[in-house]
This record gives structure tokens, C-alpha cells and sequence, in this order.
């Protein structure tokens, strides 16, 4: 078996950064996932993308380039991710797994309102039906007492990227027959 993770620095589903100097910063979704799928012999995809979707925005008054307007609704996240993910998947003939987002708490942007926003992507992401099936990252992760954080060890020191500990506990998530 191989794994091949593709993951960018600022990619979102939705909204793309014309604006960045290097090309692989900030594609949108639609952009990369079905040149990156077309992998000879895949067989499962496992889709764990949006948090920059809700972290990024920020007012053009902070960052020219991250307009309050990039900010999406919950609906636009669900139709995004089934319209380029899951669909295009789908014609490739692969399994589709969701992968929930990580918690966020104490990140520069983070809000009660982005956390909540979060938890309900993945609350869609856990009971979705488009999908075979669901790998809960965020609760392999996060801190049972403070679900909005990482449980101690699994920051990076950020508050957004997990810790060498805490990737280890996800690929623990992963379940044992999609090895396989």
C-alpha cells in the first residue's frame, strides 16, 4: 500500500489567491483535486479540507486579500465539497472518506463564532451520506476537556497545525480496513 498526501500551504474549497507570488500557495479546490487525483492505482481518497475557508477572512482593513466576502456559509462549504470532491471521486471510481477539520482554539483569528462554524462542517462531514465513511481527526485530537483545542502534546505551538504527536494519533484514526 502507498500514501500519498497532497496538502499546500492556504488552499481552500472555495476561493482561490490570484494575488500570491508562488504557485502552490492558495488554490482553491476546484484547481488542484482533479489534477492531484489522477493517481494510477487509487483507490480511496480521504478529503480533509475547508479550515482555511473559515480562519482566512479577515477584513480587507487586516490583509487586502482576505475580504470579510471570502467568508462562506455552511451551505457553500457542503455544495463545494460534494461538487468538487465527492463527485469528481466518484467518476474516478474511488471510495470517498471525510476527515473532519482540527480544533482551532487560540489560532490569530479564532472566534467562537469560526470554532462553531467548524463543529458543524464536521458534524455534516460525520453524517453525511456522500461519503463511505467518516475518519474523525478532530477527535483524535482535541482536548476532551476543551474541544475547541488540542488535547496537550498535539499543538505544533500555533494553535492550527497538529504536533508530530498528534499526526501519529490521526493516522491511529484511520481505520484498520481501509489499509487494507
Amino acid at each position: 500500500m502507498s500514501i500519498i498526501r497532497r496538502a499546500v500551504s492556504g488552499t481552500r474549497i472555495l476561493r482561490q489567491y490570484d494575488c500570491i507570488t508562488y504557485a502552490a500557495y492558495g488554490l482553491k479546490g476546484a484547481t488542484r483535486f482533479p489534477i492531484e487525483m489522477n493517481v494510477s492505482g487509487a483507490t480511496a481518497v480521504i478529503i480533509q479540507h475547508g479550515i482555511n475557508d473559515i480562519i482566512h477572512p479577515v477584513g480587507t482593513d487586516v490583509n487586502p486579500f482576505r475580504p470579510w466576502s471570502d467568508m462562506p456559509t455552511l451551505e457553500d462549504m457542503i455544495k463545494g465539497t460534494e461538487d468538487i470532491y465527492v463527485s469528481h471521486a466518484r467518476k474516478l471510481g474511488l471510495k470517498v472518506y471525510s476527515g473532519t477539520l482540527l480544533p482551532i482554539y487560540g489560532w490569530r483569528t479564532y472566534t467562537e463564532e469560526r470554532d462553531d462554524f467548524r463543529v458543524k462542517f464536521n458534524e455534516w462531514l460525520r453524517t453525511s451520506p456522500v461519503f463511505d465513511a467518516c475518519i474523525d481527526f478532530d477527535e483524535a485530537v482535541r482536548d476532551p476537556n476543551h474541544p475547541a483545542a488540542f488535547a496537550p502534546g498535539f499543538d505544533s505551538g500555533d494553535h492550527l497545525h497538529p504536533s508530530e504527536k498528534a499526526y501519529e494519533a490521526m493516522a491511529n484514526a484511520v481505520p484498520e480496513e481501509l489499509l487494507k
